[in-house]
Order: C-alpha cells, then structure tokens, then sequence
C-alpha cells in the first residue's frame, strides 16, 4: 500500500427521486454509505449465503484510520458554526477525513429551503465544497504548520492536498460534470482531484424498455438528466467530442484516474416492485446497463478504457453494488495500490463446477419434453421450404448441457401442447422482411429460439448479429407459411 497515497476522501450519493426519498436521504448523516449487509449471492444456483460487509465507509474509518467530520451535532467542514475552542478558533479537521456531500440538503422541506433539485447546482458545490475542505484542514493555508501528530496520522503539506471522489449512480454524473464542464468550478478545485471511483453510474445515460434513452420531455423529478442530450449539455460535451451519440467521454481527467465498478445482477435490484429491472434487462445492474456503466477517453489512435471490473451486484440494497466485499476491495485497491499488473488470459475451454454439470445432465421431463420439441421446431423449418434461416441456425442440437438463451416474447399460458402459432425469424428495424409460421410448444422450449445477436430497444436485431425470437399468437395451426411486414413483431 503507498502510505502516501491516502487523501481525503468525498462521497457523492445518487439520486433521490421524490421529496419523500429526499427527506429520508438528508436525514441519514452518512447518506446511505454507512450501510452494510450480512447477505451476499455467490453460489450457482443463486441461494444467499450469510456474509458481513460493515460497509466500505466504516471499513475505512477501522481500517486506514479515517474519521468523519461530525461532532456535536455539526458538519465541521460546511458548517460555519462548528464548535471552537475556548480563543474562538475552529480546530482542524483531520486530514484523514472522509466528508459526505450533502448536496441534497437545500432540496428538503425540513432542514433546508426546499429548493428543486439542480445538476448544475450540484456540479458547482462540489468545487466549492473541495476548496472548503482544504480550508479546514489548513486554517493558514500554506502557512499552516503541521504538527509531528499530525503528520504520523498522514497528514500532508498544504501544496500535496488531494482529494479522492467516491460516487454511487447519479453523483458519479455530478463528479463528471464538476470536471468536465469549465462552468461548475475553478481549474483550482478540479486540480485537486486526484482520483474518481465510481459505482454503478449511467455514464451513458438510462435506456428502459421500447422507449430507449429516458427522453427529454421526461422531466418529472429531474428523470431526464439520464437522457443524452441532456448529458451532451450538462457535461458540455459537444457534439464533436462525442461518440456518435455516446456522452460516456471524459475530458479534462485522464481515463486512468477514473475507476468504474460495474453491477451485472438485475434480479435483485427491488424498485417499483422489480418494474426497473424488468424495463431495462438482464445486461444490467436493474436500473444502468452493463454497456452504459463506464468512461473511456478519446486519443490520437482511439479510445482509452478506464480501469473498470464488474461484479455480480445489484444498482443498490442489500445486495448492492457499494456494500458489498467486491465494491471495497476494488475502491482501495484503485485508491492506495502501487503494484499494477497487466495480463491477458486465453481461454481454450469453459467447464461448469461438478455439481452444476451433475444437476444439469439429470434426466427430467422438463429437459425430454425441451429436445422433442426442438427437434419438432427444426423440423417444420426445414419442411416449410421458406426459411431464410437454416436449422444450423437455430443453435446447437439439443444436448443435456444446453447453452441458457433468451428470446423475444410475449409471454402467455404455458402449454405442454402445440397449441400456439410462434414466428420464427430475423428481427429487423426495416419492413418487408419475411418471416415464418411454425408451431411449437409454449413452455421451456423459448430458451433455445435464438442465436447470438445484440438487440436494439425495441427488440430488432443490430448488424452484430442475426437474432432469432419468437412471438406467441392464438391459433393452432400447425402449418408453416411466410409473413407479412404488417404481423411481424415489432
């Protein structure tokens, strides 16, 4: 660990929608990163196991001696009536503190002014809030003198102060915008960044279902600072420096000072009753998709990634990306570390643990009833006569280890039955494109009716890959026959 390297650090909290998630969140002094868990999901069927994380806030305070910086019922840092000593000076603070930033305080009815929620409000306080610390920390600015106990407890000369961002979804914007838009703050607060952790943040914005990036007009509680044109502004990203439409660009911060820990668990994410996670897909935490989740930084040959790892954890709760063993270990590693290790791992083989493959290769019904059915749905392609796609592109024969897939549907009853009409074929953005009609059961089989392939948000297949999906109708035909642009899925 470099010793040298611990520096103050801020906690920027993400977003609170309602006036209700507003008060609750000004209410806790720490914001919410004071709490821990004692559950975590790690093994392959998904069971939790009981596991103590105290939270990566209070594992710093015991573990790199950090302190935070209230007392007596006062913010020493924004507070300017903070205690004093008996001559009316205000002691220093420690410059191993950890300062939440409360940037939601003026917002709430209770203890402050109620004044709407402002990005740009945001991004210029926590400039102000940056220099404010230093001031703290140092009454006499350069003159301060250092005491020998300050300087054991690692305190550092007033020209070496730094300051580390931590941020959770939406502050992880908030530090973006206080650095990348010379408008919110002076060059003075923004060279004292030193680094930026981020957890779980829309650096690309919010895509939820058919309708794509939460649109402009989708104002109500601020919700269309996630849109990315909005984003463009607030980060004043013009349109040249973007990447077609993407704002996930950094500038005026070096990529590698930007680290992003990035939640790929969606099923536990439990807001509005699991509704999130459902809008916006398996490929995300529950609210921020995996590809939306990290910052990368234009250079003469390309683009720069920053330093990113992704880890089996929801947006937030128990399960959650922040308190969590992946979110600390990943934070002081990125902050502290002074071994770096680059390697690239080949893989030439993939095999599942002996009691999943044991679990997998049991003979059940379920698994008889899915190959008899693929096989029927191979064999009606190939007799309609009119499939663009070959059975080769179905996926792989039926096997007792079937690869998990996923499809486009509209869920209905389930049916061990050839009961239903499913159309079978590409999904394209473009009309006139011919599908085809063949029956097939209901139930288990629509994992296998597809083919490697990025969808777009409302389901077409992009030029990455041709995807196969299914499409649930009344009837029970069982004769195959070609469609028409005006029944095709859209």
């Amino acid at each position: 660990m470099n010793e040298s390297a611990v520096h103050p650090i801020i906690y920027v909290r993400g977003y609170a929608m309602t006036p209700s998630e507003i008060e609750d969140a000004v209410a806790d002094p720490y914001m919410g990163f004071n709490i821990g868990s004692c559950k975590v999901r790690q093994l392959w069927d998904g069971a939790a196991k009981k596991y103590f994380v105290e939270s990566p806030l209070v594992r710093l305070l015991k573990r790199f001696r950090y302190d935070d910086v209230f007392e007596e019922g006062y913010d020493r840092v924004s507070d300017l009536t903070a205690p004093s000593t008996a001559d009316g000076t205000i002691p220093p603070v420690p410059y191993r503190s950890i300062v939440i930033y409360r940037y939601y305080e003026p917002s709430s009815e209770d203890i402050g002014t109620g004044v709407r929620p402002d990005m740009k409000r945001f991004a210029q306080g926590l400039g102000e809030l940056i220099l404010k610390l230093r001031e703290r920390i140092y009454p006499n600015g350069k003159d301060t003198v250092i005491t020998p106990e300050e300087r054991e407890a690692g305190k550092r000369p007033y020209d070496r102060f730094r300051v580390y961002l931590v941020a959770h979804s939406m502050g992880g914007l908030v530090c973006r915008a206080f650095l990348q838009n010379d408008q919110f703050g002076s060059a003075e607060a923004r060279g004292l960044v030193d680094k930026v952790f981020t957890y779980a943040t829309p650096h690309n914005g919010i895509d939820i279902g058919v309708l794509g990036n939460i649109p402009k007009w989708l104002s109500l509680y601020g919700m269309n600072t996630f849109n990315r044109e909005e984003l463009a502004e607030l980060l004043a990203l013009k349109s040249a420096a973007q990447d077609k439409d993407g704002v996930d660009l950094l500038t005026n911060i070096d990529a590698s000072r930007v680290f992003n820990l990035v939640g790929t668990n969606p099923g536990d994410y439990k807001v509005a009753a699991g509704l999130s996670s459902a809008a916006v897909g398996d490929a995300s935490d529950g609210l921020v998709r995996i590809k939306n989740a990290t910052t990368r930084q234009r250079t003469d040959t390309g683009f720069l990634q920053s330093p990113n790892a992704f880890v089996h954890r929801s947006h937030s709760g128990f399960f959650g990306i922040v308190n969590s063993e992946e979110g600390y270990q990943n934070l002081v590693r990125f902050l502290y570390g002074d071994v770096r290790a680059d390697g690239v791992l080949e893989i030439d083989e993939l095999t599942l643990p002996p009691a999943v493959r044991q679990a997998m290769a049991a003979p059940s019904p379920d698994r008889q009833r899915e190959q008899r059915d693929l096989q029927a749905v191979r064999r009606a392609v190939r007799e309609s006569g009119e499939a663009q796609a070959g059975p080769a592109e179905m996926g792989p024969e039926p096997r007792s280890q079937p690869a998990p897939l996923q499809c486009v549907s509209r869920h209905g009853a389930k049916s061990d039955r050839l009961e239903r009409l499913v159309w079978v074929g590409p999904l394209r953005a473009c009309a006139g494109v011919p599908g085809r009609w063949v029956a097939v059961p209901e139930g288990p089989l629509r994992r296998w009716l597809s083919v490697p392939g990025q969808r777009d948000s409302r389901g077409h297949a992009s030029d990455e890959g041709q995807q196969l999906g299914v499409r649930v109708l009344d009837g029970k035909s069982a004769q195959a026959r070609t469609s028409t642009s005006e029944d095709r899925p859209r």
